[in-house]
């Protein structure tokens, strides 16, 4: 529970830094960042 919390806290931050590049790119970074992040949380 607190590791999904801190991981929201993480999210909104790099939201904000996505949102201010402002970019497809950037937004499909991050998502791609994302996925693989979340792909390697549920290896472990």
């Amino acid at each position: 529970m607190l590791r999904l919390c801190v991981g929201d806290y993480r999210l909104s931050r790099w939201q904000k830094i996505v949102l201010s590049w402002g970019g497809v790119e950037s937004s499909f970074l991050f998502m791609l960042i994302w996925v693989l992040l979340i792909f390697l949380g549920s290896k472990l």
